[in-house]
């Protein structure tokens, strides 16, 4: 029997906290968001009430999750968000998190790939999936992977 982690979202059956939830619609909206929105945009993107959104905005203005610009009143991701992320990424393993991307690219190509990482000596290969075919590949100047 899969672990509660392994399985699917919609196969969670853990009990969970819906404030949470919820709140995490107002921050997603903020996420996909150019820049910092009134309050209005914020809780029709999250598809609540502006009334429910402002009680979440507050909490989370509160914790640094967001801000609210002083002179239009907009909202935006705050400075924790930022650390938060930060620390995502740092807790990331991109040589791991690619090699799907690798395997993905070497057998739409063919090609053998490779993974190269900028060090303080320069660029260095840090992960390849062998090709079967040799040469250059018309995509050689693919030089990234999607994240």
């Amino acid at each position: 029997m899969p672990s509660d982690k392994a399985k699917a979202p919609e196969e969670w059956t853990q009990r969970r906290i819906q404030s949470i939830e919820v709140g995490f619609q107002v921050i997603r909206a903020m996420e996909a968001a150019n820049g910092p929105l009134p309050l209005r945009d914020i809780a029709a993107a999250a598809g609540m009430p502006p009334s429910k959104a402002h009680l979440y905005l507050v909490s989370f203005v509160k914790e640094g999750v967001a801000f609210q610009d002083p002179v239009t009143g907009h909202y935006g991701l705050g400075r924790f968000a930022i650390q938060l992320g930060l620390s995502a990424i740092r807790q990331l393993d991109v040589v791991e998190f690619a090699r799907e991307e690798l395997a993905t690219l070497q057998r739409t190509a063919g090609f053998a790939t490779y993974l190269s990482l900028w060090g303080d000596r320069g660029p260095g290969i840090v992960s390849k999936v062998d090709g079967e075919r040799q040469g250059l590949s018309p995509c050689a100047s693919v030089t990234c992977c999607r994240f």
